[in-house]
């Protein structure tokens, strides 16, 4: 994956995702390695978890709806896909 990052005086554009990961890593508080660490903390104890937090990300990105999460604050059983980029309105049925 590539990132588009600003830098410098010159407000010079850059593709370069070490630069965007290290100034990420100084906003997040935690050095790489540890990063790393609780990654793969993650992959190995977390899996069905994960899988469904990709898997409502994938959703999102296509403007797909279902509530589903343990933190959700209403639950929902039914996809909602919105057509447009911005929707305000929609009403229950």
């Amino acid at each position: 994956m590539t990132a588009l990052w600003i830098i410098g005086a010159g407000k010079r554009l850059m593709n370069n995702t070490e630069l965007l990961w290290d100034e990420f890593q100084k906003h997040l508080g935690y050095d790489k390695e540890e990063a790393l660490k609780i990654a793969d903390f993650c992959l190995k104890n977390c899996g069905e978890m994960m899988k469904l937090v990709m898997e409502t990300a994938d959703e999102t990105a296509e403007n797909i709806f279902l509530f589903r999460l343990p933190w959700d604050m209403e639950a929902t059983s039914e996809a909602v896909h919105f057509d447009r980029k911005n929707q305000v309105e929609l009403c229950s049925k």
